[in-house]
C-alpha cells in the first residue's frame, strides 16, 4: 500500500470518496495509485507531502478547497511545491509506463 496526501486545488472523486481538502489522506495500491495519478488525481506520497513542511495549522485554515480564501504566501508556495511533485511523478509514469512505482518515485530525487 501507497500512503499519500490529496494536493489538489478543487476536488477529485476515487470511487465512493471525495477528495476536497490539501493534505487530506488516502493508501491505495501500487496498481490504484498508478491509474489515479495517471487520471490526473492530484496526489503525493507522504514521504514527498513531508518534504513540502506544511503546518497543521495550515492544513486545517487553508487546507480545505471552499476555505482557501486569501491564503498566505507561504502555503501557496508549498501547495505549488506539492503540486509540481504530483506532475513529476505523473511525468515519469507517462513516460515509462512499465516502471514500478519504487523506480517512478525515486528517479531524480
Amino acid at each position: 500500500m501507497i500512503s499519500c496526501r490529496y494536493v489538489g486545488g478543487d476536488c477529485s472523486s476515487i470511487g465512493e470518496r471525495e477528495f476536497d481538502t490539501v493534505g487530506q489522506r488516502a493508501e491505495f495500491s501500487e496498481e490504484i495509485f498508478r491509474e489515479v495519478v495517471i487520471g490526473n488525481a492530484p496526489f503525493v506520497t507522504e514521504e514527498d507531502f513531508k518534504r513540502c513542511g506544511f503546518t497543521e495549522e495550515e492544513l486545517e485554515a487553508f487546507g480545505p478547497s471552499g476555505a482557501r480564501v486569501d491564503p498566505p504566501q507561504s502555503f501557496n508556495d508549498k501547495l505549488a511545491m506539492a503540486q509540481q511533485m504530483f506532475r513529476d511523478v505523473l511525468a515519469r509514469m507517462l513516460t515509462n509506463k512499465d516502471a514500478v512505482f519504487a523506480e517512478v518515485s525515486d528517479a531524480g530525487t
